[in-house]
């Protein structure tokens, strides 16, 4: 499923014309959104999955 997810995500950037962008780079991009819209920390260490929050803060 993953595989799929990944194959997926990295086809629509290549339809879009946007060139070394990876599916992680939309995970970051979105989590970086909801951050400068003022989601605390703790709810972007939730959202993303991350058991630490230094993970997170990077």
């Amino acid at each position: 499923m993953v595989r799929y997810l990944t194959h997926l995500v990295n086809g629509i950037y290549k339809n879009a014309g946007i060139s070394g962008a990876i599916s992680q780079s939309g995970r970051h991009m979105g989590l970086t959104s909801l951050s400068e819209h003022g989601v605390r920390v703790h709810i972007l260490m939730v959202i993303a999955g991350h058991a630490n929050m230094s993970t997170t803060q990077r």
